[in-house]
């Protein structure tokens, strides 16, 4: 990972000099540090940087750890404005308690409303006459038109079998899936990686354990929890701000369960209601 970081700060001095902070940058890391930032990103972390080029790296295992191999991953530097104004209160109130999960370290809740968000803005979109169903049609359909380029190895059909692992097995396991395993990286974990497979040969131990003992034989997709719940957030914001004046959706958004502190009038006055 060290020549990895080394490439991520060679390839800053590359970028204009107003554009080579994070977003965290300008309130939390000094000047000084806006390269390590930069190396941090290129070695699949979850920073963002401004308006730079694509960058295609290769992670290749540690000395002495043959058979272990990590996939191409394709570092997207773009600028992320989303208008979290114009979303709706409805919709905006589900997606803070994403948020508020990923504070409180409950990923696992953030990861399943997350991914529970094509499911809810794909049918808001429907006629609100008729019975409305949530199908896997929809929700693939949803992730091609909002999500698109927002993961490399990740495609809508691949989102909804994750959603029904999380949702239903409590795992992100599929007998269709194309990856032996799943993996989902927290913010304090030192090994920063997202959308990168690692390929990794049977045989192989860490620590005195087997990779058959950790089921991690075969493909595995690591993803960063905070970068992925947020790719899917931000998709949903850029969608319900397209969607401002579709009437179905309109009509639907008050349907839309979410924490009252004022309650539900008449039935609960004054007291935190969720409805």
């Amino acid at each position: 990972m060290q020549a990895v970081a080394e490439l991520g700060a060679a390839a800053a001095d590359h970028l204009p000099r107003d554009n080579r902070r994070t977003r965290a940058h300008d309130r939390r890391r000094s000047p000084r540090r806006s390269l390590s930032c930069f190396a941090r990103a290129a070695a699949g972390g979850c920073w963002r940087v401004g308006d730079a080029p694509s960058i295609t790296l290769y992670f290749t295992s540690p000395a002495g750890q043959a058979g272990v191999k990590f996939g191409w991953a394709n570092l997207r530097c773009q600028r992320v404005s989303v208008m979290t104004d114009e979303v709706p209160e409805e919709l905006a109130a589900i997606l803070n308690e994403v948020e508020r999960a990923i504070e409180a370290k409950l990923y696992y809740l953030a990861i399943a409303v997350a991914l529970s968000l094509p499911d809810i803005c794909s049918c808001l979109e429907c006629d609100p006459s008729k019975p409305i169903w949530a199908t896997s049609e929809k929700y693939i359909t949803w992730c091609k038109t909002n999500l698109s380029g927002q993961f490399r190895n990740l495609d809508g059909t691949d989102l909804f079998r994750i959603r029904g692992g999380i949702l239903h097995q409590g795992h992100f396991d599929h007998p269709k899936s194309k990856f032996d395993r799943i993996v989902f990286l927290g913010p304090e974990s030192a090994f920063k990686a997202h959308d990168v497979i690692a390929t990794i040969a049977p045989g192989i131990t860490f620590s005195g354990v087997t990779v058959e003992e950790l089921r991690i034989v075969g493909d595995v997709l690591q993803l960063d929890v905070l970068r992925f719940c947020r790719s899917i957030m931000d998709g949903a914001r850029r969608w319900s701000v397209a969607k401002k004046s579709d009437p179905f959706v309109q009509e639907n958004l008050p349907n839309l369960v979410r924490y009252r502190p004022n309650g539900l009038p008449p039935f609960s006055v004054g007291v935190p209601t969720v409805a």
